[in-house]
């Protein structure tokens, strides 16, 4: 039997073989009656590096940046032109979800039995400590200036809009990665453009780097975008050039030694309204507390941190700002030499200082 002869054999009486014509007209006639038997199609497509997203994690009394790589893969019947859905649709609409409800937003365990949740008015919220353990370290050496000046150490209040409030015991990668599929799947299922998506998966993945980085948070009050937000976060890459040459020598000093190893806010003098001791370029002492407020174009925000957990710097806490406060670190430690920072805030994108 060859090829064509098998392809043009049929065990279904109900095709005749006597027209060429007539054999395709009923060839289309029952491959349309098999499809209406069968349902519509179903396709599945993907994009990897969707976006990227900068959070922050409420983690054992600190904010603690992490940006995040999105992947998405979705399913559903097949359009008149045999899509799923337009990419480009897809990529707007995803990305648009993400900016508008995630992005740079505050994560805040409801679990955690040191913590308490509560809302001042319909529009913002507060979070603060209710109890320490004796054996944390974050809070050794607080109890005495706690209880003279009676202040929270750990202490946030701004609008409700800048936080997720999560229901579990700890905030991490693999809660987060759940619970925003679920929130996707949710927000996706009322909208009619995705009216033929059965299924949505996301994966969440850090950046692949063999450089140092480090976690921070910060706060822009001027910024009209997100970067409002206080303690919104990122973990940045850092690469260091000294007289030209490369020296992860050197960024690993800035990271493990100047920056502690530690994640840390970042702020300027301005926004530290009540401290007794403060000095532009290093850390708070361990056993103090420093008071931050500024008020944004989207709301007032108000936080108490210890202040060992804070680095001050001279200029307003942008990018362009933490490279050249760390290039001038460098340069103040051995001036003999020229150095250039490349400083990443979260995946992709950062500033340069050379001095």
């Amino acid at each position: 039997m060859t090829f064509q002869d098998y392809s043009l054999k049929s065990p279904s009486s109900d095709i005749p073989t006597t027209s060429r014509d007539n054999y395709k007209s009923d060839v289309k006639s029952l491959l349309r009656k098999q499809s209406r038997v069968a349902g519509p199609h179903l396709g599945r497509v993907f994009v990897e590096a969707l976006d990227s997203i900068d959070v922050a994690f409420w983690h054992k009394h600190r904010p603690v940046g992490q940006s995040y790589i999105v992947d998405c893969e979705l399913a559903g019947t097949l359009d008149e032109q045999g899509f799923v859905m337009d990419f480009s649709s897809l990529k707007t609409h995803l990305k648009a979800l993400l900016k508008k409800h995630i992005d740079h937003r505050l994560l805040l365990p409801l679990g955690d039995p040191c913590y308490e949740l509560s809302q001042e008015d319909p529009s913002s919220i507060v979070w603060k400590a209710t109890k320490y353990s004796d054996n944390d370290s974050a809070v050794h050496g607080l109890q005495t200036h706690l209880h003279t000046n009676n202040e929270e150490a750990f202490y946030y209040r701004g609008p409700a809009e800048s936080v997720i409030a999560c229901e579990c015991m700890e905030v991490d990668a693999v809660f987060f990665s759940d619970w925003l599929q679920k929130f996707l799947q949710r927000k996706l299922s009322e909208d009619e453009l995705f009216s033929r998506i059965s299924d949505v998966r996301l994966r969440l993945r850090k950046e692949v780097t063999s450089e140092y980085t480090f976690h921070y948070t910060h706060g822009l009050p001027q910024h009209k975008g997100l970067c409002h937000r206080l303690f919104h976060g990122h973990r940045s890459k850092l690469r260091v050039y000294v007289d030209g040459k490369v020296r992860i020598d050197m960024a690993k000093y800035l990271v493990k030694d100047y920056l502690k190893g530690e994640p840390f806010h970042l702020a300027e003098p301005s926004q530290i309204v009540s401290s007794r001791f403060m000095e532009v370029g290093s850390f708070g002492c361990k056993g103090e507390v420093y008071t931050l407020s500024y008020s944004s174009m989207y709301g007032r925000f108000y936080a108490t941190i210890p202040a060992n957990h804070v680095l001050v710097i001279a200029r307003a806490t942008s990018i362009e700002s933490l490279a050249f406060s760390l290039c001038q670190h460098l340069r103040q430690v051995d001036p003999r030499h020229s150095y250039r920072v490349e400083v990443y805030e979260g995946v992709n994108k950062g500033a340069i200082a050379t001095l």
